[in-house]
C-alpha cells in the first residue's frame, strides 16, 4: 500500500504487483488492503497473483483475470482474431492443433508465433510445416516428443529434440530425470488404463491434456 499511494514519476500510471498471494489474507491484511480500495490511487494499477478461491472475494472490488490456459476452442477464436488482421491469413487445422500443442495453450506465445508464422508463410497459408520448421516447442510437449522418439527408437527426432533443451539451457542429469518420470507416468497409465479419466489425472498429479499425451 505504502508503494501504491505515492504518484507515478516516469509515466501517467504506475503498476504494483503483488507475486504469489496467499490464498487467504490475514485479517490484519484485510484490514489494510481493504482501507486502500475505499479510496485507490487512480494512477496506480494493484495487480493481486493468486490461485487461492478465496482470495477471489476481493472481486467484488477488484477485476478479476483467468491467466489458465486456454482451451482447445479457445485457441481457435484467439488465432482467427489474430489472422484476421492484416496481413491476413489462414491456417490449416493440423497446423493449428500442433501449434496449441508445441505452445503448451499459452497466449503469450501463440500470439508471437503467429506474428512470426504469418510473415514467414507463403500464400498467407500458415501449414503444418511452417509450424514445426519454424515453433519451438514448450519444453513439456518436447519431453513428449522425445519420449515417443526415444520409445520409437527413431534416433534423427530424438536429436532434433534434444536440441531444443540444450537451447533451453537444461542439464543431461535433469533430462534424465524428467524422461524417468515420463516413463514412470507412461507405466501407471499402463497399469490404470481401466480406471477413469479424472482418477488417472489425480493419480498422476497432471491435467487431462497431459494424459492424453501420456
Amino acid at each position: 500500500v505504502s508503494t501504491l499511494l505515492p504518484y507515478p514519476v516516469f509515466d501517467d500510471k504506475k503498476v504494483v504487483v503483488m507475486q504469489d498471494a496467499p490464498e487467504e489474507f490475514s485479517d490484519e491484511d484485510n484490514e489494510v488492503i481493504n482501507d486502500y480500495l475505499k479510496d485507490p490511487n487512480p494512477t496506480s494499477i494493484f495487480v493481486i497473483v493468486s490461485d487461492g478461491k478465496k482470495a477471489k472475494a476481493l472481486v467484488k472490488k477488484a477485476e478479476y483475470v483467468d491467466c489458465s490456459k486456454l482451451k482447445d476452442e479457445e485457441v481457435k477464436i484467439v488465432v482467427d482474431k489474430l489472422l484476421s488482421t492484416p496481413p491476413v491469413a489462414t491456417i490449416e487445422p493440423r497446423a493449428l492443433r500442433a501449434l496449441a500443442e508445441k505452445t503448451q495453450y499459452e497466449t503469450a506465445r501463440i500470439v508471437g508465433e503467429i506474428n512470426k508464422l504469418k510473415a514467414f508463410s507463403e500464400n498467407g497459408n500458415i501449414t503444418l510445416s511452417d509450424v514445426n520448421e519454424l515453433v519451438e516447442p514448450d519444453l513439456e510437449f518436447a519431453l513428449y516428443e522425445l519420449t515417443g522418439a526415444v520409445s520409437e527408437k527413431m534416433g534423427d527426432k530424438a536429436l532434433n529434440v534434444l536440441n531444443t533443451f540444450e537451447k533451453q539451457g537444461v542439464d543431461k542429469s535433469t533430462l534424465i530425470s524428467m524422461l524417468y518420470t515420463q516413463y514412470a507416468r507412461m507405466l501407471q497409465a499402463e497399469l490404470h488404463k481401466t480406471d477413469a479419466e479424472t482418477d488417472l489425472c489425480q493419480l498422476m498429479e497432471v491435467s487431462s491434456k497431459q494424459l492424453y499425451h501420456i
